[in-house]
Formats: C-alpha cells, structure tokens, sequence
C-alpha cells in the first residue's frame, strides 16, 4: 500500500453522487442499500451508506483519493451506528486499461459490543466496456465472520448506461441453488477541470 502513495493524482475537480441497490432472490433478504459520496479538489473524500454494514445501520467514512491517470486508492476510516455499533478501515479502489477495469471495496470492520461480530467484506469487479453504453464482467462478494464463517459469491454483472446515469445488474451464484439478484441505480456529477501532476519521491 504503501508503494501506491508514490504518485498523487492532484484533481482540481470536485464531484458527488449517488447509488441504490436493491437485494432480492432466494438467498438475499430483500432490501435497499443506498450511498452517497463527495470529493472535493484537494482530493478528500467522504460517503454514507445504509443497510450496508447490517440492516438498520448507517455508516459514514472520510479519507482521501491518490491516483495518476489509470488508477485510485482512496484509503477510509469510519463509524457505523445502528443495529451494528462500531467502528471499520477501508479502501476503494480502482484500475483501468483501455477498454478493462478493475474495481474493489475493501473493509475490516469491528463491533463495539460483541468480538464475535467483527468482520471482513470486500466487493471486487473486473469487467471490459463492450460498447459506449454497454460493461460487463464478473463480481466477487466475500464475507469473513471473525471465527465462524466465510461466505464467497461469484456472480455476473451487465451495466447499462443512458447519459450519466447507470443502470447494473449483478446475478451471484448463477450455478447454485442460493441465487440472487442485486439491481442498482446510480449517477455521478463532477464540476472543475481533471489535472494530473506527478509527485516524485525518493522512498525507494
């Protein structure tokens, strides 16, 4: 991690926006989870998030964005109040290659109350842009429970896009029997020219 902080995107942008997803299928509980992030131009960053963590829980997490033109890594801290109490570490990242992407949300996040309860969570994407308006590829959903359990699902995803609002589609455990469906709405809006400025370092 520490290799990634060599070169520091400088963005004078500032940009927001917004998801939803909604779980349904035979192994999801149906349900809503929505966010919504802000970054200014000096790259600090911060988003919401509800029934994300756990049913009924809000979280909030701030950190900062680094990158140079193909990729990201916007390390996080946070607090989540609600059915689940405590505190979570995080990252977002993002990669991309021409027409190929690679993104992940990564988290370790403890209960205040209860050990048991602490957990990993990572969301990861790779997908190529087949056309203008069309991405697809394939997730990975992991949960790692403290001491007693380890849930990976793979699944499929398709991405529809109509000006600056994208529409996914995930389908997770297509050959199993625990299938299940998760549908998403988002949009982003930026403001401010994008500037890159490499920063040398001596670190080796």
């Amino acid at each position: 991690m520490i290799a990634l902080f060599v070169v520091n995107t400088i963005q004078a942008q500032t940009r927001g926006g917004f998801e939803s997803y909604y779980y349904t299928g035979c192994s999801a509980n149906s349900a809503f989870v929505p966010k919504v992030y802000f970054q200014n131009n000096n790259n600090w960053y911060g988003e919401a998030r509800y029934n994300y963590e756990s049913g009924q829980t809000l979280s909030l997490y701030a950190g900062r964005t680094f990158g140079h033109e193909s990729w990201s890594l916007t390390p996080m801290a946070g607090i989540v109040a609600g059915k689940f109490r405590g505190g979570s570490l995080g990252a977002n990242v993002s990669l991309a290659i021409k027409h190929i992407s690679f993104s992940s949300v990564l988290q370790y996040t403890v209960s205040s109350r209860n050990s048991d309860e602490n957990f990993f969570y990572s969301w990861s994407e790779l997908g190529y842009q087949l056309t203008d308006h069309v991405y697809a590829g394939a997730v990975l959903q992991q949960t790692g429970l403290c001491r007693d359990h380890n849930s990976i699902d793979p699944g499929l995803q398709l991405t529809v896009s109509a000006g600056d609002w994208r529409f996914p589609v995930y389908f997770f455990s297509p050959q199993g029997m625990q299938r299940y469906w998760v549908l998403g709405i988002s949009r982003e809006w930026a403001y401010g020219k994008q500037i890159n400025h490499a920063k040398a370092t001596d670190t080796p």
